[in-house]
This record gives structure tokens, C-alpha cells and sequence, in this order.
């Protein structure tokens, strides 16, 4: 029975700090922000021509960074639709909305 009781406690301390991990991981070293326009670029380009057949990529606008979930807003046009993507610090495409038109 005492076994049982520690063996859960252990349980329920280690899930909150899994909890706490994930909660406040940025994705890498803590310095997402400071990511330059050229690295951000060569991400999405990276990610659009994986998703499309020769894309032209066009960026028109500013990049958002989005400090509550680490991530950066990108809009950029492919062949001439607009799109919304957030990325994560590492690099990662964690979501793309659009074509807009």
C-alpha cells in the first residue's frame, strides 16, 4: 500500500513538471525573437517548397512575433495567394492559413 501511495505521488509530481516543461518551452535557447528577417524567410521558403510545385514566394508585409505562445506570425504570398503561417523557434511550421485572395 505504501509502495502504491509513493508510486503515485512520484506519478503526479512528475506530470507537473512535464506540464510546466511544455508550458514555458520556447522551442530552443530562449531567443526566438531575436530570429533575423532572412532567417524567417529562408524557413518559409523552405516550407512552401515543400508544399508546392515552383513556388514564386513574395513577403509584402512585417513579421509579428506572438510572445504568449513563442511563435513567430509570417504572412507571405506564393504564386500570388496570401497566406498566414506561425512559426515555431526552431524553425518549424506549426500552422498555415489561406490562400487569401
Amino acid at each position: 500500500m505504501v509502495i502504491s501511495v509513493v508510486t503515485l505521488v512520484l506519478v503526479i509530481v512528475g506530470l507537473v513538471i512535464a506540464m510546466m516543461y511544455v508550458r514555458v518551452y520556447d522551442g530552443g535557447d530562449g531567443i526566438c525573437p531575436d530570429m533575423t528577417r532572412q532567417e524567417i524567410k529562408s524557413n518559409i521558403v523552405k516550407y512552401a517548397y515543400r508544399n508546392n510545385k515552383n513556388p514564386k514566394v513574395d513577403f509584402d508585409e512585417d513579421f509579428l512575433y506572438l510572445n504568449d505562445v513563442a511563435q513567430w506570425k509570417v504572412p507571405y504570398k506564393v504564386n500570388g495567394h496570401r497566406y498566414v503561417a506561425k512559426m515555431t523557434c526552431k524553425g518549424w511550421v506549426v500552422d498555415n492559413v489561406g490562400p487569401y485572395d
